[in-house]
C-alpha cells in the first residue's frame, strides 16, 4: 500500500486490479464472493426477522451489522459494509434479469430462447 495524499493505492500482485480508496484500502472488499458465501448471505437475508427489521426501518446500518455478525458465525470474514453491498449488487442483478424476462415476453421471444 502507499498513501498519496489523502488517498491509498493498494496492489497486491500483477494479475488483481489496484483499488483506490478515501480512508483505507481493503482489498477484500473487491475480491468476488464465493458461491458458498452468497448463498449463505442469502440465506441469512431472506430470514424473517431480518425482512422485518428492514421492512420497518429508514436507517439500515444496524441490520446490516447484524447479517455481517451472522455471517461471521458462519466462519465468513465480511463486514457490514461489504454485506450491504452484495446484497444491494445481488438485487441489481435480479432486477435487470428480471426487466429483461419480463421485455422478452412481450415481444413473444422467450418461449422461443427456452423452448427449442
Amino acid at each position: 500500500s502507499v498513501r498519496f495524499g489523502s488517498v491509498w493505492l493498494c496492489s497486491v500482485n500483477a494479475s488483481q486490479p489496484v483499488c483506490t480508496r478515501a480512508n483505507a484500502c481493503s482489498v477484500a472488499a473487491k475480491m468476488a464472493w464465493p458461491e458458498d458465501e452468497t448463498v449463505t448471505l442469502i440465506q441469512l437475508w431472506g430470514e424473517e426477522s431480518i425482512q422485518v427489521q428492514i421492512e420497518g426501518c429508514v436507517r439500515n446500518k444496524e441490520v446490516f451489522a447484524k447479517l455481517a455478525a451472522q455471517v461471521r458465525e458462519m466462519a465468513y470474514e465480511r463486514t457490514r459494509p461489504q454485506c450491504r453491498d452484495q446484497i444491494k449488487k445481488l438485487k441489481g442483478e435480479y432486477r435487470k434479469i428480471k426487466t429483461t424476462i419480463m421485455n422478452l415476453e412481450e415481444l413473444g421471444g422467450l418461449r422461443k430462447i427456452l423452448i427449442p
